[in-house]
């Protein structure tokens, strides 16, 4: 016997073959269907009214857009109410489930007291001891700064001090003597008491600060690479001077490390501090490239590097390469210069990263602290306009 059912909104007969599990001939019968049903579970009197069949002018008819949207709409699910950990309001520790971290701020490339005269670049940049001294407050204050940012207790400061402190003693590259506005020794001077100010400041307002220092190309004692042996840097005698300035602040703790680089345990993620003028941090093919340093480094130390940090690249650049493994470039202070400008068609804005470790996340709370806008290292002329 054939299946002759109806469809229970329009009581259309079904054609011959239809499933004997269809109830509607189609889905404008199925929306109307549910919206009837809606209006008598809310206790509309006049349900009925809507439940009664229509006319039909053919099986084919297709639903309306509305009578589609209220279908849709009906079948969306509501997210849950948002948890009070993460509603703008003060909670505890506890509740923020933050836990302990640690604050790191990377600092490179000062090059005190080099000079960048815009009447060579065109108008793009500018540096000389007292931009450099305003910049170097930017970023006292802004270590300090960034801490008052964080909803959760920061107790400890640990500053990963990357080389290029000084400019060096003017034989670098040729031509070198002429961007300098002090000699050596007056760097080696004005550095050790700018930074004696700045970890004083720093030993009021952290628990604990710790340094590690590596050195960079630019403090070297000779004219070229490997003239001298890399250990003859003179930002190692200027970083052993500070640390001995600064032996009767208890909670200031400053490590000069003589190798070009260093391994650091920071809740228990391997930090590696260097220079990095070994590695092309942009090239992922070249043996000194970015990401094969990164892996290669690896084999080398028998450890797996979290986050290698470096500089002298002038460029905040980043690459992860691997799980749990991140290339980080720190930028500079002194910003764009002839090198940059013209020999690279590049200019990038004076910056340190400054960033929050967690024990079980790693880096958070990252930023890019700027130590100039750039209104004031750009002022071109067109002439003619």
């Amino acid at each position: 016997m054939t299946f002759q059912g109806k469809c229970k909104y329009c009581t259309t007969p079904f054609p011959p073959g239809t499933a004997r599990n269809q109830q509607y001939c189609n889905s404008g019968c199925r929306g109307r269907a549910s919206e009837a049903r809606a209006f008598k579970n809310q206790g509309d009197p006049n349900w009925r009214a809507v439940n009664k069949a229509e006319p039909k002018v053919e099986a084919e008819t297709k639903p309306t857009l509305d009578e589609m949207v209220r279908v849709s709409w009906g079948a969306m699910r509501t997210l849950p109410p948002p948890s009070p950990k993460v509603l703008l309001k003060v909670a505890t520790e506890d509740n923020l489930d933050f836990g302990p971290q640690v604050q790191v701020a990377l600092f490179s490339d000062l090059h005190r007291n080099e000079v960048i005269d815009p009447r060579e670049t065109g108008g793009i940049g500018l540096y000389n001891e007292d931009v450099m001294l305003e910049r170097l407050g930017r970023w006292r204050e802004g270590v300090a700064r960034f801490k008052q940012t964080y909803r959760f207790p920061v107790t400890k400061l640990h500053v990963g001090a990357l080389g290029d402190d000084l400019e060096g003693h003017g034989q670098i590259y040729p031509a070198q003597a002429y961007f300098m506005d002090r000699c050596l020794l007056d760097q080696v001077l004005g550095f050790v008491g700018n930074m004696e100010d700045i970890f004083r400041f720093y030993a009021t307002i952290y628990e604990e600060v710790v340094v590690d220092h590596v050195p960079g190309n630019h403090g070297r004692t000779g004219n070229k690479r490997g003239d001298r042996p890399f250990v003859d840097n003179i930002e190692n005698i200027a970083w052993m001077w500070l640390r001995d300035r600064l032996k009767d602040v208890p909670n200031l703790t400053i490590r000069v490390h003589t190798s070009f680089f260093a391994l650091v345990d920071i809740l228990g993620w391997t930090f590696y501090f260097s220079h990095g003028e070994d590695v092309l941090p942009m090239s992922p093919y070249a043996k000194r490239g970015g990401q094969n340093t990164k892996l290669r480094m690896n084999a080398v130390t028998g450890e797996h590097i979290n986050y290698m940090c470096i500089g002298h690249s002038h460029t905040n650049i980043e690459l992860e390469p691997e799980i749990n493994g991140r290339l980080m470039v720190n930028g500079a202070f002194s910003g764009p210069g002839m090198l940059s400008v013209q020999g690279m068609h590049e200019a990038n804005l004076p910056s340190q990263l400054i960033f929050a470790v967690h024990p079980k996340w790693g880096i958070t709370h990252r930023t890019n602290l700027t130590l100039a806008t750039a209104d004031e290292i750009r002022s071109i002329n067109v002439f003619g306009r």
